[in-house]
């Protein structure tokens, strides 16, 4: 557990340093972001399991494509997903919806965790940046996650915000071009 998890450490490392957004290479594809979402949930099962948390996944677009690299929006919600899991007491339940808006599908990831203070939410996607909040199963947290987000979300084109308050959990949104 301890390699893995150094090994996880050195890829976040060497993710959020040694790559300029101007240099990333990006290979936009249309890419279905319920399918993506479903793997990545499946991905977290073990998790899920030893926490007893419940994910519910509500899709309420009947096209629900992004064009987007695949491998950077995998990462996207891997690190929001992983972290509502982490961050979420045992039994509750984290909401994921996709919706479309005009020119974007919008995915929302809704935890009921600690959420955000204020001094927190003005740190939220800053490197290395551990913010109050300690995961609740003994899970580590390397304050990397949200950084990576908003780089890759910001290379794909896409955006990338936060609504929470203390103690009321916290609702990531990411928006991801159509085409």
């Amino acid at each position: 557990m301890a390699t893995k998890h150094s090994r996880e450490l050195i890829r976040k490392i060497l993710t959020t340093k040694s790559v300029d957004p101007s240099e990333m290479k990006v290979k936009l594809e249309s890419v279905d972001i319920e399918k993506l979402i479903e793997n990545t949930i499946h991905d977290q099962d073990l998790n899920l399991k030893r926490k007893q948390i419940e994910i519910h996944l509500e899709t309420q677009s009947d096209h629900p494509i992004a064009f987007v690299d695949v491998s950077y929006t995998e990462q996207i919600f891997e690190n929001l997903i992983s972290n509502a899991v982490k961050f979420s007491p045992l039994e509750k339940h984290i909401h994921v919806t996709i919706t479309d808006q005009v020119d974007t599908l919008r995915v929302e990831i809704k935890d009921e965790g600690p959420g955000f203070t204020d001094d927190d939410k003005e740190l939220l996607f800053g490197v290395y940046k551990k913010l109050s909040a300690t995961p609740t199963g003994g899970e580590t947290s390397t304050g990397l996650g949200l950084s990576i987000v908003k780089k890759y979300t910001d290379t794909i084109k896409g955006k990338v915000w936060c609504d929470s308050e203390a103690g009321e959990g916290a609702t990531f949104f990411v928006e991801l071009p159509k085409s």
